[in-house]
């Protein structure tokens, strides 16, 4: 039996799981400050991340699996994406959802609700839980990277202090690219606040575990206008309005100044 954490209830919560995590692996991690930069992980963690910000019009898909800690060989759930980057700007697909980001603005398209969020990219950055991530190598919050061969792969595994709402993160590389096929994350349970998955948790809190796999990578597959917000909406004075087929969108304006 599959339970659908993906809803359109709980679509909006994409944004802070799903895609945030996803984004700690695409944007330059700050490797500085009390981080060992000595350390063989860490140093592959920046660069991978120059690899994806330096890659020319990367695409890549994904699928994503969810499951329990004490049945990881069960899956909950299951979803698939696609994304394409280019340096700091991207545009990805969840499901029905969608992710635009450039210099000037940031968008997500709720389809199912008919809904579009908006906020500015400074802002977006201010809660991007890549500085989270980052906040935590600074601050000491993890207690161990480590950097391993496997057969023709390289996998890091950081595993975090207790409390923390991440217990372990691994990723997979092919050390050739530096472009990573798998990555596992193990979360706390209360993460996953989407109310149709709570029950499937016992009173332990327990952890859950994101699988994500990387595939179909390409290069300078797309043209830039895929990260323009215009089929989407346009600006009038401080107000967006929603234009096309999304004309009768909702628009949340979360960067009016």
């Amino acid at each position: 039996m599959r339970y659908n954490l993906f809803s359109s209830t709980s679509g909006k919560l994409l944004c802070r799981f799903i895609v945030p995590l996803l984004q700690v692996l695409l944007f330059t991690p700050i490797i500085q400050g009390q981080v060992d930069q000595n350390n063989p992980a860490i140093k592959k963690l920046a660069d991978i991340a120059a690899a994806y910000k330096s890659a020319n019009r990367l695409s890549f898909d994904v699928n994503y699996l969810y499951s329990t800690e004490s049945r990881p060989n069960t899956y909950l759930d299951s979803l698939s994406g696609s994304f394409k980057i280019n340096g700091n700007r991207y545009n990805y697909k969840i499901d029905s959802t969608e992710f635009i980001g450039n210099d000037s603005i940031n968008i997500s398209i709720f389809n199912e609700d008919k809904i579009i969020y908006v906020n500015s990219p400074a802002n977006i950055q201010s809660g991007n839980p890549l500085a989270m991530i980052d906040s935590v190598m600074l601050m000491n919050q993890y207690s161990s990277a480590t950097l391993t061969t496997v057969g023709p792969l390289q996998k890091i595994a950081i595993v975090f202090n207790p409390g923390f709402m991440f217990k372990k993160v691994e990723y997979t590389i092919t050390p050739i690219t530096n472009l990573i096929t798998k990555m596992v994350g193990v979360i706390e349970s209360s993460e996953m606040y989407d109310p149709a998955v709570k029950p499937l948790f016992d009173k332990r809190n327990e952890y859950g575990i994101l699988e994500v796999r990387f595939r179909n990578y390409g290069l300078s597959g797309f043209l830039d206008n895929v990260f323009s917000e215009g089929q989407y909406l346009i600006r009038v004075g401080n107000q967006y309005k929603p234009v096309g087929r999304y004309a009768n969108y909702q628009i949340i304006n979360g960067s009016v100044r």
